[in-house]
């Protein structure tokens, strides 16, 4: 019992990770959109 919840908590970590990263891609194409709207 105490394995799986060790293993589910693994799983919510990685997920956690992987929503900011791609957050993160997200907030970065913005900001490259957005300074080259700015330039032009």
């Amino acid at each position: 019992m105490k394995t799986a919840k060790a293993k589910q908590q693994q799983l919510d970590d990685s997920n956690i990770s992987a929503i900011l990263f791609s957050f993160f891609f997200l907030f970065s194409l913005f900001l490259r959109a957005a300074a080259v709207l700015f330039i032009e």
